[in-house]
């Protein structure tokens, strides 16, 4: 069976918000694996909060749906429209994983709003895909 992980698209619905993977050449959307008997949902709100500092309240995502992510992993994803969007310079990653010489360090580095149009200049290809296919179904977001 496959994984599965829950995502955020925190958007103004004309740009929205992407995380600097550490020690990778791309950004992502915050999202994380769901945790055995977790939902979806809390699963979003959680990572949001580890690898942002923001702090979501469940009620207010919007449920995206379930889509194809890689081969080992489903995507659930959730939407945040908000019209003021946070301030990035206010964002902190309090997730940490160890390098390869044993310094434990953030999950992500950076934090930046690209707008729709800008997806495959950021992302890896099964998120841009994702991202396509809501635009596609939910004609939520602009692109």
């Amino acid at each position: 069976m496959k994984k599965l992980s829950a995502g955020l698209l925190l958007t103004d619905e004309n740009k929205f918000l992407v995380c600097h993977v550490t020690g990778r050449n791309f950004y992502d959307i915050p999202k994380g694996l769901v945790g055995e008997n977790e939902e979806p949902v809390k699963a979003c709100a959680r990572e949001a909060a580890e690898e942002t500092g923001l702090m979501i309240r469940e009620e207010e995502l919007i449920d995206l749906g379930r889509y194809p992510y890689t081969k080992e992993k489903d995507l659930h994803l959730f939407a945040l429209v908000r019209k003021e969007l946070p301030d990035t310079k206010n964002m902190k990653c309090t997730s940490f994983f160890l390098d390869r010489a044993g310094r434990k360090i953030p999950e992500v580095d950076g934090f930046r709003y690209i707008t729709f149009d800008e997806k495959e200049r950021y992302l890896v290809k099964s998120m841009v895909d994702v991202i396509d296919k809501v635009q596609a179904q939910k004609k939520l977001f602009s692109g």
